[in-house]
């Protein structure tokens, strides 16, 4: 399933006109792409079927380079990415589209199928920037909260200028605009607390079969373990150094890999 790309459009437009306007095209011709794989697919023509994947992906993939980031848009390259065969490209998307929306149901439904495909299996989850549980406040997804918490600032500016201007408020309104405020920074808090953690605790995905996990961030190094990780492995990131990141798989292993060997969500 891909989403619609008059969904994909508007949350766009809730950010900027202007660009939306300029990647419209790179979306109508990426969802026709998926569209034309689907059926090739189905009149048994899978390689045909996968190089339309393949651009659809390159299409909505220079999309999210341009900017934009909504849920629908990771939703659609992880897609994408998925039925051409990059599958761990594809887990990252829809690690993305998560982190903006966690209960979509069919976004949680692809990733988990996503995850069963990966041929490396380990015990354990990957510790991500929430730790094993989610935050309480992710029960509303980002997008949502931020809009919440600009709608509340707006609302407390409106109820104090009436007190710039010299008129004493009712004091039920000065009750709203206590709540307003305190709405607005609560909220907006949640939202900036996301996007310290992800960048303070990021997860990444190999997307790459064959990688060697070593004791060190060269190739003089030994492998941390006998057996080479494939494409769709999810780890966390404990460190970064040029060309290279140290990582920690979900069974607890630690080593490093090269930067150019995974994609960080």
């Amino acid at each position: 399933m891909i989403r619609a790309v008059a969904a994909v459009f508007a949350t766009l437009v809730l950010a900027s006109a202007t660009a939306a306007a300029d990647l419209m095209p790179d979306l109508v011709r990426g969802q026709d792409a998926y569209d034309r794989g689907i059926a090739l697919k189905a009149d048994g023509k899978p390689e045909d079927a996968r190089a339309a994947f393949a651009e659809s992906a390159a299409l909505f993939r220079r999309v999210t380079q341009e900017g934009a980031d909504n849920a629908d848009l990771h939703f659609n390259l992880g897609n994408a990415s998925v039925q051409s065969g990059e599958l761990g490209r594809g887990i990252a998307s829809y690690l993305r589209a998560q982190r903006l929306a966690p209960h979509d149901s069919a976004l949680n439904a692809n990733l988990a199928t996503a995850r069963s495909d990966v041929r490396t299996k380990l015990s354990g989850t990957v510790e991500g920037p929430f730790g094993s549980s989610i935050a309480w406040w992710r029960i509303v997804s980002e997008r949502s909260r931020a809009i919440v918490s600009i709608v509340a600032w707006i609302g407390f500016w409106s109820l104090v200028a009436p007190s710039v201007a010299g008129r004493k408020l009712p004091a039920s309104l000065r009750m709203v605009r206590g709540a307003a405020l305190t709405v607005a920074i609560l909220v907006g808090a949640s939202v900036a607390a996301d996007r310290w953690l992800a960048v303070a605790r990021p997860i990444g995905v190999i997307t790459v079969d064959g990688v060697v996990l070593r004791k060190g961030n060269g190739e003089g190094f030994g492998p941390q373990v006998e057996e080479a990780l494939t494409n769709g492995v999810e780890f966390g990131v404990l460190e970064r150094r040029p060309q290279w990141l140290r990582v920690r798989l979900s069974d607890g292993t630690e080593g490093w890999i090269r930067e150019a060997q995974a994609e960080v969500v």
